[in-house]
């Protein structure tokens, strides 16, 4: 059987079983492929084995009707660099949830639209329960694609808002920080924010401001194509501070309410400042955080702390310029070996 859906480390329950090759995948990317890490665990720690988009149509049923049509799917055959043991899997959808309840025994909304796989947790009796949902006919579809005895074997299923944020907690800045800390995950079309407490969420929040929307935002005040705008930030060739200080000035504000939060209502206000994400003019995104917030905002690239395999294959020809697309696949992957 799959496991259901994986918390990060510190949040999740134990695996019994041990996992020492585990290929990541994210399936609803959006991207044309699937982001794929296999990473390797050894002796001297973990190893990336294999990074890339791997060429497979991962377009996952939006409707409960299409649930008609799994058994049709047919079992993937991985290229063999990434034909690991096991599979973590982790999946980006529209129908996916996570928030806090306001008591143990709120219903979940969803449920009287369709069957739902949930995980509670409350990691405190002082804070409110986390829950986290996938639908049951999308969780059956990617169930059929790595069947047992068919490797690699699906090991564990996870929404992606959970395998980014256990792709945070490994990294080496966030492992070595104390104290409380918020962490600001940018995707293309939300970016959310959690208030760490002892590396464990006690506040999660989703803002509706990703990389899309600061992308057209800029171009439409530039009066610029946005393709020309992310050019021309690239290369560094203006000052767009204006543009960004009144796109991202909401977002930061949301930021001094977490930590508002930390400091009042947990007594231990944010030491540490984190974001991960394609971040379009990070440098802009920075020098606001720090005219705002008043704090340094530190950036947590997914591969930062884990050494690539000499034998490792890597197929994107400029990894680090693309390497946020695979922060998802890299943290389902480390979940399932970091609890092992």
């Amino acid at each position: 059987m799959m496991k259901t859906i994986t918390l990060p480390p510190r949040i999740a329950a134990l695996f019994k079983k041990k996992y020492t090759d585990v290929v990541g995948l994210e399936l609803g990317s959006g991207l044309s492929g699937v982001p794929a890490v296999r990473i390797v665990k050894g002796r001297q720690g973990f190893e990336i084995k294999a990074v890339g988009i791997l060429d497979m149509l991962d377009t996952l049923p939006q409707t409960l009707e299409a649930t008609n049509a799994v058994e049709n799917v047919p079992a993937w055959n991985l290229p063999k660099a990434f034909c690991a043991t096991h599979a973590a899997i982790t999946v980006s959808s529209k129908w996916n949830f996570l928030r806090h309840t306001s008591g143990p025994n709120e219903e979940i909304p969803e449920k009287k639209k369709c069957e739902y796989r949930d995980l509670r947790r409350i990691f405190s009796p002082d804070m409110p329960e986390l829950v986290a949902g996938l639908p049951e006919f999308q969780a059956a579809w990617v169930a059929q694609l790595f069947p047992e005895g068919h490797a690699p074997t699906a090991c564990s299923l996870q929404i992606s808002q959970l395998a980014i944020m256990n792709s945070f907690n490994q990294h080496p800045a966030v492992k070595s920080a104390t104290g409380s800390s918020v962490g600001l995950f940018v995707s293309s079309q939300s970016t959310a924010l959690v208030a760490f407490q002892n590396r464990l969420p006690v506040l999660y929040r989703e803002f509706p401001l990703g990389t899309t929307h600061v992308q057209q935002e800029v171009a439409s005040k530039m009066q610029l194509a946005p393709i020309l705008v992310q050019q021309l930030l690239d290369e560094d060739a203006m000052d767009a501070s204006p543009y960004f200080e009144a796109i991202l000035k909401p977002l930061f504000r949301q930021v001094e309410i977490m930590n508002d939060y930390l400091s009042r209502r947990r007594n231990a206000p944010a030491a540490n400042y984190f974001i991960s994400g394609a971040l379009l003019g990070a440098r802009y995104w920075h020098a606001m955080f720090t005219k705002i917030v008043g704090k340094e905002l530190i950036h947590c690239r997914p591969f930062e702390g884990i050494p690539m395999a000499k034998d490792a294959v890597v197929l994107p020809a400029k990894l680090e310029s693309v390497e946020s697309l695979f922060t998802s696949a890299a943290g389902a992957a480390l979940a399932v070996m970091e609890e092992s």
